[in-house]
């Protein structure tokens, strides 16, 4: 991971957790691994990683844009005693937290890192039946930056 990446990936960090007004309380951490096999019950998982970097040279003085790709992995393993119900009342709020987190992102600018500015968002929550089987949640925002590192 370039030194880049290390520092967008801890500027959203920052800024996810400067903000309290979530419809799920959560820490967020930087991290390189997107998916954890989660081992206690109603435990919630947020984890920032900052998978690609991409550097533009604009002009012969060396100007370059860089683009970055950061992914927030939004994991919850479900109580062993969940009712159905419980389970969807459960998963609609955390689809609402990806929900959240994104808009977030993209409604805030980053005050940690002054040159870091939004350009699309992509959520998806992958219900894959290994993770179900082990009554474990996985959604996945990913966020596209543009970053000027003269600003």
């Amino acid at each position: 991971m370039d030194i880049r990446q290390k520092e967008v990936a801890e500027a959203v960090v920052t800024q996810l957790n400067a903000h309290n007004d979530f419809v799920m309380a959560f820490k967020a951490k930087r991290s390189y691994r997107p998916i954890y096999d989660l081992k206690q019950d109603s435990e919630l998982e947020v984890n920032v990683i900052c998978l690609e970097e991409e550097e533009e040279v604009m002009d012969r003085g060396f100007t370059s844009e860089f683009q970055f790709v950061v992914d927030i992995g939004v994991q919850y393993k479900f109580p062993r005693k969940t009712t159905d119900a419980e389970e969807l009342e459960h998963t609609d709020k955390l689809v609402q937290l990806c929900q959240e987190i994104g808009d977030h992102l993209r409604d805030n600018e980053n005050d940690t890192l002054p040159g870091l500015a939004y350009r699309q968002k992509r959520t998806a929550a992958p219900f894959s039946p290994e993770l179900l089987d082990r009554r474990q949640f996985t959604g996945v925002i990913e966020i596209r930056y543009d970053y000027d590192d003269t600003v």
